[in-house]
């Protein structure tokens, strides 16, 4: 029943992102590895078929100071794709919310997307209820007729061919996971 579940998201996640009505943003959030709530950076990017991609990459101003490194590398500071502001987490918080507000017709894409809404859901941030959610841990599970139930990200981009560089940064995961998005909806449907 999973796998049915998930082989019918694979199928919608293709129809949206070919609408040229429908938005997608690509959410990763990174978190001190010694203390998960404590975020230290938001990284999204924006996709619809008719527009240039738009990505944003902030670091957390009150958490700037903790470093990760002994468990998860520390790529704070090396965003492939833009510039890197360091914000306040208020600050981060509405432009994301402008960033969702300003597109109605918009669905959330994440791998492991689960924590990253929990993590924004521990601030106070929440989704509307139409909301529609894709996590690329489940669709490569489909796409790849895979019996883990677990990829890391770079395992999904190495299988799909995409070239990366800089993961465990935030606005790259974003983008890269947005790359995995397209790439499964595009070859899977």
């Amino acid at each position: 029943m999973a796998a049915q579940n998930t082989q019918h998201q694979l199928r919608h996640a293709a129809a949206w992102s070919n609408n040229v009505n429908h938005y997608t943003l690509a959410l990763d959030i990174e978190a001190y590895e010694r203390d998960q709530s404590k975020l230290t950076e938001i990284g999204w990017t924006i996709d619809n078929v008719n527009a240039p991609q738009i990505s944003h990459h902030f670091v957390v101003q009150e958490n700037v100071h903790l470093r990760n490194g002994r468990y998860v590398p520390d790529n704070k500071f090396g965003f492939n794709f833009g510039r890197t502001d360091t914000l306040p987490l208020y600050e981060i918080l509405r432009r994301l919310r402008e960033d969702i507000c300003s597109r109605p017709l918009l669905a959330m894409v994440g791998h492991g997307i689960a924590h990253d809404i929990r993590y924004l859901q521990s601030v106070g941030f929440s989704f509307s209820p139409g909301t529609k959610f894709f996590d690329t841990n489940n669709l490569y599970r489909e796409f790849s007729a895979s019996m883990q139930s677990k990829h890391k990200l770079q395992t999904i981009l190495v299988q799909l061919g995409i070239p990366h560089s800089g993961l465990h940064n935030a606005g790259n995961d974003a983008y890269y996971t947005m790359e995995a998005f397209l790439v499964m909806c595009a070859r899977g449907y």
